[in-house]
């Protein structure tokens, strides 16, 4: 009697290990009901990652409990039986699945880990319970868990499928300096019903036949869909090599690849930018990708009402580079910025290279002349100055040079912030700069008497 506890508990914890993945499979699908919710997909990421530990641990304690069960009735020769074996093995699956803790050191062997880990948590898990026409519960359970997968992935790839018969076949790669890389996918952002703002998952088989990688669009209009990406390693880095090795072609700059893409995700959970009186942008190295997305999104009219105005009060784009050599990657989007008098840009340069530290003057004017791939800064200002529309506007450009500081942003940007005012703060970045942002945010709000409510939106990619 006193070893029936034992059995009972270990096998509950089983069952409980089986239902937080099946739960955790489906906060990793990108077409299930849960991708269509407000939810952003960083915390459909940290749920899914969360449940994946938990069903870890579980299965740590279900393999532990019927260890003692067998041994306390020294049935260890049951252990060794084909079926129990077959537990052994979906305990070891399972533990490299967690190895996903290292995914941003080699994203390319998480990848093949993960998917080898899962398949063979699947076969093992379904025969660890033999004979499952009389106990079909774990068979019919592991059977769901892998049709979600399976249909998951035929809906995906048909839709990469779709999107090449729609003209999203061919992309153009331009090299940036700074190890930057711009697509642009030739196709009708109409029929791919793509956002500003959002991601989509890129498929290039002449860098990797067998991986997607997610980006998210800067932009999408007649031209196309358009990316900026940072080169890390692995496929960033061999999508870097490509475009330079296809700029060093004397016959043309940019060269169409085969190409594909799956999405666009995660445009649901956007902030509604026209609920608030105050927008604050703060966006770090190839983080601006989002935050210029959102910037085009209401540019195109996403942000205005009826009377073509904007719905806001004002718009602080804070971005912080370590050199000026990223200030080319979004040189045709900075000059639409400068088409609205409501938006303040503040430019972080943490280089140092200038030859002034201090805060630069506003409205365009700089100290100091940093070389940006040939183009000055200055030059990159008048070209601002140039093309704001509104009579009598000038752009304001402010270029610090000097590490950003978080807390500082958030108390220039609530400066010119009313009682009553909503405020949405959104950024992208570096796991650090979000967490400092939203820090920042909180510590305003329990010093802050005002009666303004700010709300927080975050984008992070990890470096």
């Amino acid at each position: 009697m006193a070893d029936r506890p034992v059995n009972i508990y270990a096998s509950r914890f089983g069952w409980m290990a089986t239902a937080n993945m099946i739960l955790c499979v489906l906060f990793a699908l990108r077409n299930a009901p849960l991708t269509s919710t407000s939810m952003p997909h960083a915390d459909l990421k940290t749920v899914h990652i969360a449940l994946g530990y938990i069903s870890g641990v579980q299965v740590v304690v279900h393999a532990i409990l019927y260890t003692i069960f067998f041994g306390r009735q020294t049935r260890w020769d049951e252990l060794i039986e084909a079926s129990n074996l077959m537990g052994i093995g979906a305990g070891v699956a399972t533990a490299v699945l967690m190895f996903g803790i290292w995914r941003h050191r080699n994203y390319e062997l998480f990848y093949i880990s993960h998917f080898l880990g899962y398949a063979s948590l699947l076969v093992m898990l379904f025969l660890h319970r033999p004979g499952w026409f009389r106990r079909p519960k774990l068979p019919l359970l592991v059977i769901i868990m892998a049709s979600m997968w399976l249909m998951e992935r035929v809906v995906r790839f048909s839709r990469m499928v779709r999107n090449l018969v729609r003209g999203a076949g061919r992309v153009t790669v331009q090299p940036l300096p700074g190890g930057g890389v711009r697509l642009l996918l030739k196709t009708k952002s109409r029929q791919l019903n793509a956002t500003a703002g959002s991601h989509c998952f890129l498929w290039i088989p002449q860098v990797s036949w067998y991986q997607t990688h997610p980006f998210t669009i800067v932009s999408s209009g007649p031209q196309g869909v358009e990316l900026v990406v940072k080169s890390f390693d692995g496929f960033t880095k061999e999508l870097y090599e490509l475009a330079r090795d296809t700029a060093d072609l004397k016959c043309s700059r940019e060269r169409a690849i085969l190409a594909s893409i799956d999405g666009p995700y995660g445009s649901s959970s956007l902030p509604d930018t026209t609920k608030y009186d105050k927008l604050a942008f703060v966006a770090g190295g190839s983080g601006a990708a989002f935050t210029f997305g959102l910037i085009n999104r209401i540019l195109d009219g996403d942000g205005f009402n009826k009377n073509n105005r904007h719905t806001v009060q004002s718009i602080d784009f804070v971005w912080a580079v370590r050199n000026a050599d990223m200030l080319t990657w979004f040189r045709e989007h900075s000059v639409n910025i400068a088409s609205s008098p409501n938006i303040n840009v503040t430019i972080y340069i943490t280089d140092g290279h200038s030859e002034s530290s201090e805060t630069t003057g506003i409205n365009s004017h700089v100290q100091g002349t940093v070389m940006v791939d040939d183009v000055e800064v200055g030059e990159m200002e008048s070209l601002l100055s140039r093309h704001s529309h509104y009579s009598g506007c000038r752009p304001s450009v402010e270029y610090v040079y000097a590490k950003m500081n978080t807390d500082t942003v958030i108390q220039t940007a609530m400066q010119t912030v009313g009682e009553d005012d909503r405020v949405l703060v959104a950024g992208c970045g570096p796991g650090s700069l979000t967490k400092a942002l939203q820090k920042s945010v909180e510590g305003h709000q329990d010093r802050s008497k005002n009666a303004s409510r700010v709300d927080f939106y975050s984008e992070y990619y990890e470096s």
